[in-house]
This record gives structure tokens, sequence and C-alpha cells, in this order.
């Protein structure tokens, strides 16, 4: 809603006015500072306003309760700063206004209700030909001087602006030579506004914007002003409140930048706020200008691609709720949680609730169509498939990744390259490498071909959608047996928390999932201090803990299970008999000593592909001389560093 108000000079002769437009859902004091602007009073004490509405029988004042005092008026007093403008221009066809209650200079503010519509250009609005008189006549009083320089305050930017008459412009020879000069007129009723050039010697291309780029400049800088004092921030009901409350100044500026936002904060507007608001002021206005940009249509699809369907069902829901949504379901609370990160919504401080401002609802129905939800899905998918790279190959090679990519995806191999090279580290940890899909974290020393000589020359599992979906959407596999069958062991007979019990469950399962085993598990259990209410208890996990390893994809094996790779051997033993091939010191001791039973047995040991030689460096024991040599390690090893950790997830990754 916009209000027009009629701004009158009192005990003016000729009468001054000016005409203004100002949109509601402001308060009063940020309407004082637009009447300070059209008025001339920018110079009066911030604080000492004083609104009178005599059909409502209500004054209004800044700050009415810091100084201890509350004259006794005829009239209800009400603080300025927390009081909005609408309640009172629907039912007040005028009021006055003092810029400062210790001066003589008073206005009538006569009040037009006008339809909702764009604010489209700073204080629009007429002079009176008595205003326009002041800037013909010399010797003004100090009062007119600041009226006449303030009058122009609202279009005074890097160039400025001049005021002329209109019929100086109508010579056609004098507009032809001012608009080949680089200057652009726009009309304001019978005057016209014309941007100056700053070095008439330059180029006007070079020196002078058009008035377009500069009125679309004044218009951001005075509807950031607009907005500033008329936050709700306890309330979040619009996305620029809810960014500025959740937020700090430094905050808004880097999500500023994220998204293509100016960062550059205007000099005049912060300079209307006292020093210790203008920090606030700050925020405010980064908060409006991304909230303005998330809102386009081209950034909230883009913001919003990564959204798989169960968080965009959710979302949906949520929008349903109107905007007020309390997950019931952790799977709920993650998926808020992720819209939360597109700073698209934010927690409450109830549990579990979460809210959607009321302009994100009413923008995402605009994108909320078939075509955009099918790029949404292609993209999405693509970034499953990339998740899956982490768990399951760490590296894999760009011709087997497109057989992954290709069961859902549309791209060609090329398209899709380039689709990966796209993305930043928000989107994936992958990049591409060498002919390869990598995950970043084997890339440092070319960790990834280390890791590729411990796979062998072992296939690359082709996960099917589901499977992928479900170990992308939620870290592991959530709907395989034996993660479900350990996810009810420890909830119901370990009596955890269901959360806690989610938590332990997957640490289990990416444990298996790196190569370890029954040990580490263990230590894990055991770091988590857990108690086992019986012998029996603990024997049941240990036989889920079994059977989970069986079934889990590993990374070693290019996210086969073992058991998957058993059926494969006990095929290639059939025809070739069978090889074993310790992962350790320890068990390559144990299969040398049985060397002979086994081969009697048609059993092939190679106790040496699996090893690598290392030199070694010890001092000896007179500490004079450096012995060098070499020694056998397997995977399974402790590191020879000294870290505690096994060679395969310490110096081994490095090759």
């Amino acid at each position: 809603m916009l209000y027009d108000l009629k701004i009158i000079l009192k005990k003016s002769k000729p009468v001054l006015w000016y005409e203004l437009e100002v949109p509601g859902g402001i308060t009063f004091s940020l309407l004082s500072v637009f009447l300070d602007i059209a008025s001339g009073t920018k110079d009066a004490p911030p604080s000492d306003y004083i609104f009178d509405l005599p059909s409502s029988e209500v004054q209004l004042r800044e700050g009415i309760f810091e100084d201890g005092s509350y004259p006794l008026y005829r009239q209800s007093l009400r603080e300025a700063d927390t009081t909005f403008i609408d309640e009172y221009m629907k039912k007040d066809s005028w009021f006055t206004y003092k810029p400062d209650k210790n001066e003589d200079i008073a206005f009538r503010i006569e009040v037009k209700e006008l339809s909702s519509r764009m604010l489209i250009f700073p204080f629009p609005g007429r002079y009176s030909r008595g205003v326009w008189e002041l800037f013909e006549k010399d010797g003004s009083s100090a009062f007119k001087d600041k009226m006449k320089e303030l009058m122009c305050y609202h279009i005074q930017y890097d160039e400025g602006f001049h005021f002329v008459k209109k019929k100086e412009l109508l010579d056609e020879r004098e507009k032809k030579k001012s608009i080949s000069g680089g200057s652009i007129s726009i009309e304001l009723d019978s005057y016209v506004m014309v941007p100056a050039m700053t070095n008439p010697e330059s180029k006007p291309e070079n020196t002078i914007r058009s008035f377009t780029e500069t009125a679309k400049e004044g218009a951001e800088q005075i509807s950031l002003l607009l907005g500033l004092k008329g936050f709700r921030s306890a309330d979040m009901r619009s996305l620029r409140e809810m960014l500025y409350t959740i937020y700090s100044e430094t905050e808004l500026k880097q999500l500023s930048e994220e998204i293509g936002v100016n960062t550059v904060l205007p000099k005049e507007i912060l300079a209307l706020f006292k020093a210790k608001d203008r920090e606030s002021a700050a925020s405010m206005i980064f908060a409006k200008r991304c909230a303005d940009r998330m809102l386009e249509k081209e950034c909230m699809e883009e913001r919003l691609l990564p959204m798989n369907d169960r968080q965009m069902e959710t979302f949906k829901r949520a929008v349903n709720k109107g905007g007020i949504f309390k997950s019931a379901t952790f799977a709920e609370s993650d998926d808020m949680a992720f819209l939360c990160e597109l700073d698209y919504a934010a927690p409450t401080k109830k549990e579990d609730e979460f809210l959607i401002p009321t302009d994100v609802m009413e923008a995402f129905k605009g994108i909320d169509t078939p075509e955009f939800h099918h790029k949404r899905q292609q993209h999405v998918w693509l970034l499953d498939c990339l998740d899956v790279v982490e768990y399951f190959y760490g590296s894999i090679p760009i011709r087997q990744f497109y057989r992954l990519y290709r069961q859902f995806g549309e791209l060609s191999r090329e398209e899709m390259i380039e689709a990966i090279q796209a993305l930043d580290d928000f989107d994936t940890l992958c990049i591409v490498h060498d002919g390869r899909i990598v995950y970043h974290g084997w890339l440092h020393d070319d960790e990834y071909k280390a890791l590729e000589r411990c796979q062998g020359d072992k296939a690359y599992y082709i996960p099917t959608k589901k499977e992928v979906e479900d170990i992308s959407w939620n870290g592991y596999p959530s709907q395989q047996r034996e993660v479900k069958t350990l996810f009810a062991f420890l909830q119901n007979e370990m009596e955890m928390e269901e959360i806690d019990a989610e938590d332990l469950t997957e640490e289990i399962w990416h444990t298996l999932n790196q190569g370890d085993g029954l040990h580490e598990v263990m230590d894990l259990v055991n770091k988590k201090k857990l108690v086992f209410p019986s012998d029996k208890a603990m024997r049941k996990f240990v036989e889920y803990i079994t059977r989970l390893n069986n079934t889990t994809p590993m990374l070693y094996n290019r996210g086969f299970r073992p058991e998957d790779l058993m059926s494969r051997e006990k095929e290639s033993i059939r025809r070739n008999g069978l090889t074993i091939v310790p992962g350790s010191t320890q068990a390559a001791g144990m299969l040398a000593e049985a060397a002979d039973q086994l081969r009697a047995m048609g059993v092939h040991i190679d106790l040496n592909s699996n090893a690598r030689n290392i030199d070694t460096a010890f001092v000896s024991p007179d500490r004079k001389t450096v012995i060098t040599g070499k020694k056998k390690i397997y995977p399974n090893d402790p590191c020879p560093c000294g870290s505690g950790k096994k060679y395969k997830n310490c110096c081994g990754r490095r090759g």
C-alpha cells in the first residue's frame, strides 16, 4: 500500500507544498526521516520531532520514556519508533508534523491512500509554484537555503542533477545539445531534472551514466531507506527480516558476495543514522539487497536445484502449512535444516519448528513448475552419483562413472564433465582429474593412485538408482536389512535414544566401509562408553556386526560387498584354485608356517602382491652409525610413522 502525502508548510506565503509517496509498513520514526528530507529540515535534532493526530487523539514522539519526561497532553502518547503508520493513515485525513519541538516550523500533512503498486522513482511528487520560486530568489533565509539543498537530496548522487525550467528544454536545438552532451532528462510536473556532467571535457560515454542507471541507483538507495526502520525482526515474516535477524553484518556481506549482490554501502543513507546504529543499518541494507536477489526467479531456481525429491516434498508440506512447520521425524528435520542452509528458512525458538517467510512462499509459486522440477531432478542425480564416488570408489575413470550416471542422467559425456566442473564445494567434493572423477580427500600427493593399487583389478560395482539415492540422501544405506537390524538392536536392547542409535549405526557402517573390522568397531563402542546389559547382548552385537561387515559395500572393493567377492572367488577357485593373500605381517607369518600343508591341499599362497617394501633407517646401539635397510609392510600393519593408524589409512595412502 502507498500513501500520497501533501506536505504544506504552515504560515507560508505563497503556500509552499510538496507531494510525496511513501509505502505502508513503516514506522512514524522513519516517516520523520522522509519528511525531513522532503521539507528541508534534515538538520533538525533526530529525536525532537512531534506528530499530532487530532482525529485519533494521538501524539507520537521518539524516546519519550528515555529522558523520564511525559508531558500531559490531551492526546494519548505513543512511541514513534514502534508505531506503524498504516492504522492512522487509514482514519486520519490530515495531521501535523513538527520537525523540532523547540522551533515554530510546522507542517500540515494531508493523506490520500493509493493503490498497491511499486514505488518506481525516489520521492516522486510535485512542487508548488511557490517552492520553485525559492530556487530563483536571491538572499533566501537559512531555512529556505536548507530547503533548496535538501529537496534535491534524493537526486544528488555521483554526477548530481540540475533543476531547470521545462521551457528551457522546449527548444529542439537545446534539447539535442543536452542529450548529445550526455544528459538525459525526465519530466517532473512543470520542471525537469537533468543529470549534470562532472567533466564536460570528457567523452559522455565515459563520464556520464544514463539517467536510467542513475535513477535505478537512486531508487535502490531510497528503497533501502524505506525499509530500514520497518523491520520486525522478532517475527521474521519476510526474507529480509529473517536474514537480518539470524546473520551479522559480516555474514550478510559474505552472502552478498556469494549471490553477486553489490556490497558497497550508500554513505548518504548511513549518514542519517547515529554512529551506534550504523552497523545495524548496514546489516539491514545487506539483508534487503540479499532478499531482493534471492527472491528473483533465476536466483531461487539456482539455489533450490540441489534439493532432492524428499527435501522438496518436505518444503512443500511446510508451505501448505502456512510457513510454520514442526518436523515430526529426523528426516524432516534434516530436510528443513538443508533449506536453512540455503537461507530460505530458519529455526524458531520452539524445538523442531521452522519458519519459511511469506515472500519466499510467494516467490516459490513462480518456479514450482514441471520444467523446474525435471531440471532439479537431473541436477540432483548428478550430485547423488558424485556422492557414491566418495563411499564406493574414491577414484573412478570417467567412462565408468558415466555408466553409473546414464542410468537416469540425460547429458552427454562431455556435457556431464562440464556440469561437474561448474559445481562448487557446496555441491560436491569430487573433481575431474587425470581422466577420473576423484574424491578430494584422495588428491593430496596423488593418494588415489595408492588406493587404486590396493583395489587391484577389481571391477567397479554400479549400484541401482534406489541404492544411489539412499546412500546419498542419508549418508549410508539406511534401508539395508542388516543396517535396520543393528539400529533396532541399539535402540531396543541397548536402550539408546533414537538419534544416538542412528548416529552410531552410521558411524559403524562408515568404519566397515573404509575397510576396518570388528576390532575397530569395538574401539568405537568403547569410546562411546556403551555397556552391554548381558553377555548374550554382546554376542548378538558381534553377530550383527559380522553380518553387516559381509554385506557392506567397501571402498577397497570398489563398492562390492565381501559376500559378492566371495561368490566370485568360489567360481575362480573352482576354475583356477584358491589363492590366499595376507593383509598383515602377522597373517603372512601364519600362512608361511602352514605353507606346505596348504599347498598339499591345492591352495596357493601369495605373500608379496599385497605387500610393499619400504626403506628403513635405525641408529646403531652405540649411536655412531645409521643402519639402513628394507622392510616388507602390509596394508593392515601399524604405520611405521608411529601415528597408531593402519598403514593403508596413513602413509600407505600416499603411495
